[in-house]
């Protein structure tokens, strides 16, 4: 791992600052399962955005029960 700066270290999580904000790689259950999807960022960003703007989808969630 690169050094990095540290901007925030709490109980579980720490932060640091990073240059490489273009990585297209998932992992799930703990690095057992690794995958690579293209524009992760883009889906990420514009998922996030959509949320901030729409908070009330968050609490209307229905899994169909």
């Amino acid at each position: 791992m690169n050094k990095a700066e540290e901007l925030y270290s709490g109980k579980a999580k720490t932060v640091y600052r990073i240059e490489d904000l273009d990585r297209d790689s998932l992992t799930a259950f703990d690095g057992d399962k690794k995958a690579e999807v293209s524009k992760k960022g883009y889906y990420n960003s514009t998922f996030g955005l959509y949320v901030l703007r729409h908070p009330e989808v968050l609490f209307n969630f229905s899994f169909g029960f």
